[in-house]
C-alpha cells in the first residue's frame, strides 16, 4: 500500500499526517468509536456508564496486547501518557482536561492521572472536574487517546517506536527503513479474521502519480487518490478506482438576499460534478435553482480543510469564467458567513443565518485498488482498515 511522505512520529498522540494515521489507525485503538451517523459506539470499553462526576468504564474481554489481556491498570497508564511532558500532546491536553489531576501531569509532577482509578482487572472510573460528559466521551473516541501500552514505550525508550511499537489493533512493527516502506505483521489471527494478508507493506512515494502506475502495473495493492486528483487519473484506471461514500452532503451554499450569486444553465449540475470527479461522483441536484440569477459574476468561498469543495469550486471557475475561489481556514468562514460578508460558499454545513444550498455531492474518500483486492473498509478519517483486506485467490 502507498503512502506518500516519510512519518514523523508512530504515536497516535502526535499523529497528524495521513502517513502517520495510516499506521496509527491499525495498530492502536481508542475506548470508543465515533458511528458513521456520529454517535459514540463501544471500542476497546464494552460498557460506559456516566453517574454525576465520573464515568465507570468496563473493558472488552476480546481486547490483548501481544497476546495478554488488556487490563485496567494499562489503560490507567495510558490516558496519562500522552499528557507526559516528553510526549506532549496537545490535542491530549485539552481532551483530557476535564480529568482530575490532568494539570499535575502536564506539569511533570506525577506521572499518573489521580483521577482515574482502577476497580478491578476490566474496570475503571474517571473522575471529572467540569467540562461537558458528551464532549468528553466523543474525545475518548479521538485517535490522539488511542490506547499505547506504556510498559513498551518505557522499555523501548527513545527508540520504542522503532522496537516496541504494539498495540491492540492485531500489528506489530516488524520493518521500518524511513524513506523507503514499513513493513507490520499480523498479532492474534483470531482477532483479525481469516483471510487478512499476514502482512502489510507501506511503500512510501514522493508523488502521487508514481503510486497510481504501481498500482496500475500490478506493484501494489492500494493507493489513497485526493478528491482533487481524481480528475489526473486516465479513464482506464477508473475501473479500479474505489468510492467510499462518507455520511452528510456537500453542498452550495448562498444567503437569500445575496446579489453576487449565479447560476449557469449552460452547465448542468451532474457535468459540473463530473468535470471534478470524472464518473465517480454522482450529482445529487438535478438543475440549478429556480430564480437565482443566470450568468453573472459569483465568488465561491471554500475551506481549503475540505477537498472534495475545493475541487467542485475549481472545477466550475474552469468551466466558467465568472466564477471566481476564495481559500479560506474553517474559522474564517464561519466568521465571514456569520457576518454576512460573503454570499456564496461550498461546504459541509450551513454557516449562514439564513441560506439556500443546491446540493451536490455525497463526501467521499478515493482509493486505487488492484483487481485482487475482494474487500475493504475505512476508519472515519479515510484510512484503509487493514484487517478489512481480503485479497482475491
Amino acid at each position: 500500500m502507498a503512502i506518500y511522505g516519510n512519518p514523523a512520529s508512530l504515536d497516535p498522540a502526535l499523529a497528524n499526517h495521513p502517513a502517520e494515521r495510516a499506521v496509527t489507525d491499525n495498530v492502536f485503538q481508542a475506548l470508543l468509536n465515533v458511528s458513521s451517523v456520529g454517535q459514540v459506539i463501544p471500542g476497546l470499553a464494552r460498557t460506559v456508564t456516566v453517574n454525576k462526576n465520573t464515568v465507570a468504564i468496563t473493558l472488552t474481554r476480546a481486547a490483548t496486547v501481544n497476546g495478554q489481556p488488556l487490563t485496567a491498570a494499562m489503560v490507567a497508564q495510558a490516558l496519562a501518557r500522552p499528557l507526559w511532558p516528553v510526549v506532549g500532546s496537545a490535542l491530549a491536553r485539552q481532551l483530557l482536561s476535564p480529568v482530575g489531576g490532568a494539570s499535575a501531569v502536564i506539569a511533570g509532577r506525577t506521572r499518573v492521572l489521580s483521577g482515574v482509578a482502577t476497580a478491578g482487572r476490566r474496570r475503571l472510573t474517571i473522575q471529572l472536574t467540569g467540562g461537558n460528559f458528551t464532549a468528553f466521551l466523543h474525545g475518548l473516541a479521538n485517535p490522539a487517546l488511542s490506547i499505547v501500552p506504556v510498559r513498551d514505550q518505557i522499555q523501548g525508550g527513545q527508540n520504542w517506536q522503532l522496537t516496541n511499537l504494539i498495540g491492540t489493533g492485531g500489528w506489530k512493527l516488524a520493518q521500518w527503513t524511513p524513506g523507503d516502506h514499513l513493513v507490520f505483521t499480523r498479532v492474534g489471527s483470531r482477532q483479525l479474521g481469516a483471510g487478512t494478508p499476514s502482512e502489510i507493506e507501506l511503500v512510501e512515494y514522493p508523488k502521487p502519480r508514481e503510486a497510481w502506475l504501481s498500482v496500475v502495473n500490478g506493484l501494489l495493492d492500494a493507493a489513497p487518490v485526493s478528491p482533487l486528483a481524481v480528475h489526473e487519473l486516465k479513464a482506464r484506471w477508473l475501473v479500479d478506482l474505489r468510492v467510499f461514500n462518507q455520511p452528510g452532503t456537500v453542498s452550495l451554499y448562498y444567503r437569500r438576499s445575496a446579489t453576487r450569486i449565479s447560476a449557469y444553465r449552460r452547465l448542468s449540475i451532474a457535468s459540473w460534478v463530473a468535470d471534478a470527479f470524472s464518473t465517480k461522483a454522482r450529482a445529487m441536484a438535478r438543475a440549478w435553482p429556480r430564480g437565482m440569477p443566470n450568468n453573472r459574476p459569483m465568488t465561491i468561498w471554500v475551506n481549503t480543510s475540505n477537498p472534495m469543495a475545493v475541487a467542485l469550486a475549481r472545477a466550475l471557475s474552469a468551466r466558467q469564467p465568472l466564477v471566481s475561489v476564495r481559500l479560506t481556514t474553517a474559522r474564517q468562514l464561519t466568521k465571514l458567513a456569520g457576518g454576512g460578508r460573503i454570499d456564496a460558499y461550498i461546504g459541509d454545513n450551513s454557516r449562514f443565518s439564513r441560506s439556500l444550498a443546491v446540493t451536490l455531492v455525497r463526501p467521499s474518500v478515493f482509493w486505487l485498488e488492484s483487481p485482487r483486492v475482494k474487500t475493504s473498509a475505512l476508519f472515519p478519517d479515510g484510512q484503509l482498515k487493514w484487517s478489512s483486506v481480503r485479497l482475491k485467490g
